[in-house]
């Protein structure tokens, strides 16, 4: 996680940080995926990553703002500028590690199978 000299030398950098910053908006894609991202019973997004999200967006000084979007286009949403950023589990591949800025995990996140014995 960042801490609060992090945030300023995010501030501090020229790149996608100028344009969000210009907005004043951080447009976050995410999916519905409790209890990352889910609505509450009143119908409010809540969850572990919405509320994370919220306090970074606080930390920067911008808004944030959700966009639910298809997972499987979640690359295109980003290249084509819909959203500023990917907000739900995504592994990090060599790949994506070349065409986008990847934070700091945050979170550990491995597949199992448990089978009986017998």
């Amino acid at each position: 996680l960042l801490g609060d000299a992090d945030y300023e030398e995010v501030k501090a950098k020229e790149s996608d940080w100028e344009y969000i910053k210009d907005k004043g908006t951080l447009v976050v894609g995410i999916t519905y995926f409790a209890p990352m991202n889910y609505k509450d019973e009143n119908g409010e997004l809540t969850g572990f990553e919405t509320e994370f999200a919220k306090e970074v967006a606080e930390k920067l000084g911008v808004k944030v703002k959700f966009q639910v979007i298809d997972w499987n286009s979640k690359e295109t949403e980003l290249a084509g500028k819909n959203i500023d950023c990917i907000w739900n589990g995504m592994t990090i591949t060599p790949e994506r590690q070349e065409n986008m800025q990847i934070s700091i995990p945050y979170m550990k996140n491995e597949q199992a199978v448990v089978v009986k014995a017998d």
